[in-house]
């Protein structure tokens, strides 16, 4: 009965911190969140979408503010690889 909150999170890997560290681009990461958005829409959930770079922000963002009968989706599209950032 709560309201439907989504995180949607993806990183390709194609910004230049990421190139100068030779990370391994993953051209699928963007399309991975296209379709999840598409799903996510459909179930009824309001969505926020975000780049790796703010994760930390909006982890905490749509947390704090879940009520306990919310449904929270988090989804990360990526490989994870800091790069000695």
């Amino acid at each position: 009965s709560g309201r439907r909150r989504s995180l949607l999170i993806y990183n390709s890997y194609d910004d230049q911190i990421s190139i100068k560290n030779k990370i391994v681009q993953l051209p699928s990461c963007k399309e991975d969140r296209v379709i999840m958005e598409k799903i996510l829409d459909d179930l009824g959930f309001k969505q926020r979408i975000i780049h790796n770079r703010k994760l930390d922000k909006y982890v905490k963002h749509i947390l704090k503010r879940a009520n306990k009968d919310d449904l929270v989706f988090i989804h990360f599209s990526g490989h994870g690889e800091k790069g000695g950032i």
